[in-house]
C-alpha cells in the first residue's frame, strides 16, 4: 500500500490548477457560444411567427399592406427585437389579390443578447404565403360535413 507524502499532494494540486486554468477559457467560450446560438434560434422562431401573423392579417377581407406590416412588426416588438424588416408582396392588396406573401428578416448583429460575435452578421429571414379567403376553391358541403372542390372544371381530353 502506497501512501502519499505531503510533498506529492502539493505537486499534484499545482497540476490541477494549471489544468483548470487551461480548460476554463474553453468552457467559457462554449458557454457564450451556446447562449448566442440559443438566442439566434429564438430570434428565428420570432421572425417565423411574425411572418405567419402578418400573412394571417393579410388574408382577411379589408386588409391592407400597412396593416399586414404592422401585424408582423407588433409580433417582433412584443418579443423585444430591435431591428426587423418586413416585406409584403404584393405592395397593394385589393379585392382581386389572390395570394399574400410576407417576408420578415432580422439581422443578428442588432438583436444580440450578449456581445458575442460567434454568428457574425447573419441575417435570419422567413417567408409565409397564404391564399386570401375570397379566393379559396373549396367549401364545406351540407350535412354530413364534406369538403368539395368548387374550382372551375377543365374539359377532359377525348381519346
Amino acid at each position: 500500500m502506497t501512501t502519499s507524502t505531503p510533498r506529492q499532494s502539493k505537486q499534484r494540486s499545482g497540476a490541477t490548477i494549471v489544468e483548470f486554468a487551461v480548460t476554463l477559457p474553453i468552457l467559457i467560450l462554449f458557454l457564450f457560444a451556446f447562449f448566442e446560438i440559443a438566442h439566434a434560434l429564438m430570434i428565428d422562431s420570432v421572425v417565423e411567427n411574425a411572418a405567419y401573423e402578418g400573412v394571417r392579417r393579410g388574408i382577411i377581407p379589408g386588409a391592407s399592406s400597412d396593416s399586414v406590416e404592422k401585424a408582423a412588426q407588433d409580433v417582433a416588438i412584443a418579443s423585444s427585437l430591435k431591428s426587423v424588416n418586413v416585406f409584403v408582396e404584393p405592395n397593394s392588396i385589393g379585392p382581386d389579390t389572390e395570394r399574400i406573401t410576407v417576408t420578415v428578416s432580422a439581422p443578428l448583429k442588432s438583436n444580440r443578447l450578449l456581445i458575442g460575435t460567434f454568428l457574425g452578421n447573419t441575417m435570419l429571414k422567413r417567408s409565409a404565403t397564404m391564399i386570401r379567403e375570397a379566393h379559396l376553391r373549396y367549401q364545406v358541403g351540407p350535412d354530413p360535413p364534406t369538403i368539395q372542390d368548387v374550382s372551375p372544371q377543365r374539359p377532359r381530353k377525348r381519346k
